[in-house]
C-alpha cells in the first residue's frame, strides 16, 4: 500500500477540469473535477485517492510498532500523501498519539500544529492545511496547550532544517491566531497572540485577513479564505470540489465570541445597552438558572460589561431562547420581519403593532423626533436612523437590525418555516408569464450580429444605439417583456448581447452550438470555479455613483457569495414549479446567501438616480445615501431581480411580471427605480434542470431532465437554421427562401431590400464601412463564405470590378485635397470630366492632379460610389 500511494505526492500528476467528464479507473463512475493520473490512459478520482490514503493509514496506524514513528511521518518535511490519510482517519490517529510517551506526544502534537503554515507546490497542499485545521477544531481541548505553549512569547518553532520551505511562518501565525480565537478566546496568551498577529497583518497591509478574521459573513472560522492562494490553486485543483465532498465543516461554522462582541460593541451606545439590559436580560440568568461567567458589577458596570453579558446571551441557546420570549409581542414580530425578511420597519410602524402613540415636539418649522429622547425604551434592541432634513413633513425613525448583527442572531436561531422555499404548480394569474424557449433560435442570430456586424455604440462608447438594438431585436425575433414602454423596450435585448460580447475573447467562442453556448455562457458568469470579478453590478443602470474598491479580495468575497446564491438556488428550484421573489429573498437571507453587490461596511456610499423618494422621507431629491436603513429596496433586491433576469435571458428560468414598480424609490419620472422590478415570480426551465443537473458527455441535452422523464426533442426545440439562396445570373439580385441567420445578417449588411425575400446589391452599399481594398476583398470572401461560395460570372466581374476600382486617387495636398490621376486610368478621367457633378467640383491641375476642397470632399466621395469607386474618407487620408 505504501508503493501505492507514493506517487500521490507527484504534484505533476494531478489533473483538474471541472468541465470533462472522466471515467475513475477504480470506481468506473463518471465524474468531473480533480483526478490523479495513473498512467497515460487511467484516471483516478479524488475520492477514490482520498479514500486509498486513508486506508493506507488505518494499515499504519492498526500494525504501528514504535509511536516515533507517527513523529517522523508528521515532520513537515515529509510526504504529503501519509499524512493527508492520517488525518482522514483521525480517531485512530488521536489513538495512537495517545499511546506515545508525554515527551514524544508533546513533540507530535507540535508538528501537527506546524502544518497550518504548510505550503508548497503540491496541488494537495491546501486541502492537508484545512484537514489539520479540522483535526484541531474537532479535537477541541486535545491540542489546547499546545496551540498555547507555541503561543506563548518566545516560543520555538521548527529550525529552518527540519522544516525545510514547507512551511509559511504568517500562515501559521494566521491560522493559530484563528482557532485560539475559536478555541480558548478569553485566555491572556491567546488573546496577546491574536492581538500581535493582526498588528502585523496590519503593518503588512493585509486587510483580508483582518477583515475576514472579523468576518461578516457568519462563519467565522472557515477554512481559508479562497483569495490567498489563488493562483496556485487555479493550477492545480478545485478547492471547493475538496471542500463539499470530503471535509466535515460542521465545527467551522460557530461564530467567535470575540467577532460577537466587537459587532455588538459597535453597533450599539452605551445608551442602548442600558436601557436594554433592564428591559430584556437582568432576568434571563435567574429565568433560565444558567451561571453568569463572570459577576455582575452593579451600578459599577461599564460598556464592556453589557457587551460581554449580552454576548453570552447570545451564544447560549437555552439564555437566547429566553430572551426572545421575553420580547413583548409587537417587538418580537419586528424583530423577527428584520432578521428573517432583511426589513427595515419605521417607529411609527412597530409602535402601532402595540398601541402606543409617539410624542413629538415641534421645533422651528417641522416636526422631528430626538431619535434618543424620543426612542421607545423596548425598541432600543434595533438600530435606528433618523433624518431630520425634510422640512413642511413629520420626518420618521427607521429602525433595523444591522446585517451583521442580523447574521449572528441567524446563526443561532432556529430557521422559521416561512424562510423556507414555497411552491406552487401554476404563476399567479395576475401576473404575465415571459419564457424564453426561443433561447436556442436566437443565440445563433444574436451572436452572429456580435461577430459579423458588431454593435453600434454611443460616442462616448457607453449606450448600444438604440438602431441597432431595434435591428437586432427585428432579425434575431427576441421578446421583450415591455416592448410599448420606451425606456424598457430593449432591456433582454441589451442583456444578451453585453453577456455575449462580454464572452467573447474569454475561452468562449460565440460561433459554437447553441447547447455548448449556453453552458459557456453560464458558466462564465455563474461558476464557482470563475476568480474573475465579473458580476452585473452594471445591470442596476439606474444608480449613478462614484464608486472605486480597492479591495479585490473583498470584491471577489462577493462575487463568490453572487455566484454560490445562484448554484444553490438552482439546486433547490423545482422544475416547473413556481416561487415568489420575496420567498426568495427570505429564504438566501436565511442561508446567509443573499448577494450584496456593494460594500457597505464603512457606513454609507452617495449615489444619484434623480430619485423621488416615497413615504416618511420625503420627496424630490436628486440622491440618496445608500446604508443599512434602505439597501434593501435601494441595492439587494433590484439586484437579484436583475440576476434572475439574466438567467431568464439564458433560457435558465422562466418568470411571471407586472409593469415595474417601486413603493419606495422611483427613478426620474417613472413608477419603477430598476428596470426589473416588476419580476414576481420564477420557475426552473427545463434546459435549467439540463443545464445544472443532467448533463450528457457530449455537452447535449438528453436523457431524464429534472425528473421531467422527457427526451431531447422534448426538452427545448432549435429550429435548424434552413435557406436557400438564388443568385441572379443576369442582374445583382439575390433572393432567400427560408431562414439562416448569417445569410440575413450577412445580406442586412452588403444589400438592399427591395421586396420580401429579395435584395439587391449596388457598388455604394456594398462599399459601405469600406476604408481600403483589404476591407473589400473581406467583404467579398464573407459574401462567398455565407452567400454562395461560386456565384455567377456577374457577380465576379463585380467583385473583380470593386478591387481594381479600389484607391483610385494618390493624395497629394495639404492645404487642399489634392490627387493625382493615373494616366492609363482613361474611364476615370472620362467619367471626372464628363460628369456635371463631379465637374463642378473638382479643379484640374498640371501633371493629371485634380484639388477638391475640403467643403466639397464628401460630395465628390459620394458621387465616385455610385459609379464602384472606393474612395476614402477625410480622417483616413494621408
Amino acid at each position: 500500500m505504501q508503493n501505492k500511494i507514493t506517487p500521490y505526492n507527484t504534484p505533476s500528476r494531478w489533473r483538474s477540469s471541472p468541465e470533462t467528464v472522466v471515467t475513475c479507473s477504480s470506481c468506473q463512475k463518471n465524474k468531473t473535477g480533480t483526478f490523479f493520473n495513473n498512467n497515460e490512459n487511467q484516471y483516478e478520482c479524488i475520492s477514490c485517492a482520498l479514500r486509498n490514503m486513508a486506508q493506507a493509514a488505518h494499515d499504519k496506524l492498526t500494525n504501528l510498532t514504535w509511536n516515533h514513528e507517527l513523529l517522523i511521518i508528521f515532520k513537515p518535511t515529509a510526504s504529503l500523501s501519509e499524512k493527508i490519510g492520517m488525518l482522514l482517519k483521525s480517531k485512530e490517529l488521536i489513538a495512537a498519539i495517545d499511546k506515545a510517551a508525554p515527551k514524544l506526544k508533546e513533540q507530535i502534537l507540535e508538528n501537527i500544529i506546524f502544518a497550518l503554515g504548510y505550503e508548497s507546490p503540491h496541488p494537495l497542499s491546501r486541502l492537508f492545511r484545512t484537514l489539520t485545521k479540522n483535526q484541531i477544531l474537532a479535537s477541541k481541548n486535545y491540542f489546547t496547550q499546545s496551540l498555547l505553549t507555541f503561543a506563548a512569547p518566545g516560543s520555538l518553532l521548527p529550525s529552518s532544517e527540519s522544516r525545510g520551505k514547507t512551511i509559511n511562518l504568517q500562515l501559521l501565525h494566521n491560522n493559530t491566531a484563528q482557532i485560539l480565537a475559536y478555541l480558548t478566546p478569553s485566555h491572556t496568551a491567546a488573546q496577546q497572540f491574536i492581538s500581535e498577529t493582526l498588528l502585523n497583518a496590519r503593518e503588512d497591509n493585509n486587510y483580508a485577513y483582518i477583515d475576514f478574521f472579523v468576518s461578516k459573513n457568519n462563519c467565522y472560522l472557515p477554512s481559508e479564505p479562497l483569495h490567498s492562494y489563488s493562483v496556485k490553486l487555479r493550477n492545480s485543483i478545485q478547492y471547493y470540489q475538496l471542500i463539499k465532498e470530503h471535509i466535515n465543516q460542521e465545527s467551522t461554522q460557530k461564530v467567535s465570541p470575540l467577532h460577537i462582541e466587537q459587532t455588538i460593541n459597535s453597533v450599539y451606545t452605551l445608551k442602548q445597552l442600558k436601557d436594554i439590559y433592564p428591559q430584556y436580560l437582568q432576568r434571563l440568568h435567574a429565568v433560565t438558572g444558567i451561571t453568569p461567567s463572570f459577576t455582575w458589577p452593579g451600578n459599577n458596570a461599564q460598556k464592556k460589561h453589557y457587551v460581554k453579558l449580552f454576548r453570552d446571551v447570545i451564544m447560549n441557546k437555552k439564555l437566547l431562547t429566553a430572551f426572545i420570549q421575553e420580547l413583548p409581542v409587537w417587538i418580537a414580530s419586528a424583530f423577527n420581519e428584520m432578521i428573517w425578511n432583511n426589513k427595515t420597519l419605521t417607529l411609527t410602524e412597530i409602535s402601532a403593532r402595540g398601541g402606543i402613540n409617539l410624542p413629538y415636539e415641534k421645533v422651528s418649522s417641522y416636526l422631528y423626533y430626538d431619535s434618543e429622547k424620543y426612542m421607545l425604551k423596548e425598541a432600543m434592541l434595533f438600530q435606528h436612523q433618523f433624518d431630520p432634513y425634510h422640512y413642511n413633513i413629520k420626518p420618521e425613525i427607521n429602525c433595523f437590525i444591522h446585517n451583521t448583527l442580523a447574521s449572528i442572531f441567524r446563526a443561532y436561531l432556529p430557521k422559521p418555516v416561512e424562510s423556507e422555499l414555497q411552491f406552487k404548480d401554476h404563476h399567479s394569474p395576475e401576473y404575465r408569464f415571459i419564457s424564453n424557449t426561443e433561447i436556442m433560435n436566437q443565440l445563433p442570430y444574436v451572436s452572429a450580429y456580435v461577430k459579423e456586424a458588431g454593435i453600434k455604440r454611443s460616442k462616448n462608447g457607453g449606450k448600444i444605439l438604440k438602431s441597432c438594438l431595434k435591428e437586432v431585436r427585428s432579425l434575431c425575433t427576441i421578446e421583450e417583456p415591455y416592448p410599448d414602454i420606451k425606456e424598457l423596450d430593449s432591456i433582454r435585448t441589451t442583456m444578451l448581447i453585453e453577456i455575449l460580447e462580454n464572452a467573447e475573447g474569454r475561452d468562449v467562442s460565440i460561433e459554437t452550438e447553441p447547447e455548448k453556448l449556453i453552458r459557456e455562457l453560464f458558466n462564465l458568469n455563474f461558476s464557482l470555479y470563475n476568480h474573475s470579478f465579473n458580476d452585473f453590478i452594471h445591470f442596476l443602470n439606474y444608480l449613478k455613483i462614484a464608486y472605486f474598491e480597492e479591495n479585490h479580495n473583498d470584491m471577489e468575497k462577493r462575487c463568490r457569495l453572487e455566484r454560490t446564491s445562484i448554484h444553490y438556488l438552482l439546486e433547490h428550484l423545482q422544475p416547473g414549479k413556481w416561487v415568489t421573489i420575496e420567498n426568495i429573498h427570505r429564504n438566501l437571507n436565511a442561508h446567509e446567501l443573499l448577494p450584496r453587490p456593494l460594500d457597505l461596511s464603512f457606513g454609507y456610499l452617495q449615489a444619484s438616480f434623480n430619485t423621488t423618494i416615497m413615504g416618511a422621507f420625503g420627496s424630490g431629491r436628486d440622491y440618496i445615501n445608500i446604508n443599512e436603513v434602505n439597501a434593501n429596496e435601494t441595492l439587494v433586491l433590484p439586484y437579484l431581480k436583475s440576476l434572475m433576469f439574466v438567467l431568464n435571458t439564458l433560457g435558465v428560468v422562466d418568470i411571471s411580471l407586472t409593469l415595474p414598480e417601486n413603493q419606495h424609490f422611483h427613478h426620474k419620472n417613472n413608477p419603477w427605480l430598476s428596470a426589473y422590478d416588476g419580476i414576481k415570480e420564477v420557475s426552473l426551465t427545463p434546459l435549467g434542470s439540463w443545464l445544472f443537473e443532467k448533463t450528457g458527455t457530449d455537452g447535449s441535452i438528453d436523457g431524464t431532465v429534472g425528473g421531467l422523464g422527457v427526451g431531447r426533442t422534448n426538452v427545448i426545440t432549435r429550429q435548424e437554421p434552413s435557406a436557400q439562396v438564388i443568385l441572379d445570373d443576369k442582374r445583382l439580385l439575390i433572393t432567400i427562401e427560408g431562414k439562416d441567420p448569417k445569410i440575413e445578417l450577412t445580406l442586412a449588411r452588403l444589400s438592399v431590400p427591395t421586396g420580401v425575400n429579395c435584395y439587391q446589391v449596388t457598388s455604394e452599399i456594398f462599399l459601405k464601412d469600406c476604408i481600403t481594398k483589404t476591407d473589400i476583398q473581406k467583404k467579398i470572401q464573407k459574401f462567398k463564405n455565407n452567400i454562395q461560395p461560386n456565384p455567377p460570372s456577374i457577380w465576379e466581374d463585380f467583385f473583380e470590378s470593386l478591387l481594381k476600382k479600389a484607391d483610385p486617387l494618390e493624395y497629394k495636398a495639404e492645404k487642399y485635397f489634392t490627387f493625382r490621376l493615373d494616366p492609363e486610368n482613361t474611364e476615370l478621367i472620362r467619367l471626372l470630366f464628363s460628369d456635371s457633378l463631379l465637374r463642378k467640383y473638382i479643379i484640374k491641375a498640371e501633371d493629371y492632379h485634380i484639388l477638391v476642397r475640403e467643403e466639397h470632399y464628401k460630395l465628390v466621395q459620394k458621387r465616385l460610389a455610385e459609379f464602384g469607386y472606393l474612395v476614402p474618407g477625410r480622417e483616413y487620408l494621408a
